[in-house]
């Protein structure tokens, strides 16, 4: 049993609700930082792991699902705003 296995509660609810709870608080943080062109990568990779953890969610027989989309939509929104801030600074 590795540490891992005693932390996270078997039941599916449970864990929707610790997801739902670390979403909320991350969520939070995250929405309250300034980003720029040079976190881009940063930015791109967060999408592709939340993309990933949904993508592994949808596949579990939970009943509920955790709302993970919400930090997803975020990042994929603040990647455009700062693509289309770039494209307008080059062009001037």
């Amino acid at each position: 049993m590795t540490y891992w296995d005693s932390l996270w509660p078997e039941k599916p609810n449970q864990r929707t609700e610790v997801l739902n709870w670390f979403n909320t608080k991350a969520s939070a943080l995250l929405r309250q930082q300034s980003y720029q062109a040079k976190d881009l990568r940063l930015i791109y990779r967060s999408e592709r792991a939340l993309q990933l953890i949904i993508d592994k969610l949808a596949k579990t027989t939970w009943e509920k699902l955790p709302k993970i989309e919400n930090l997803l939509w975020f990042f994929q929104n603040l990647a455009k705003q700062i693509e289309k801030q770039e494209k307008t600074d080059a062009t001037r």
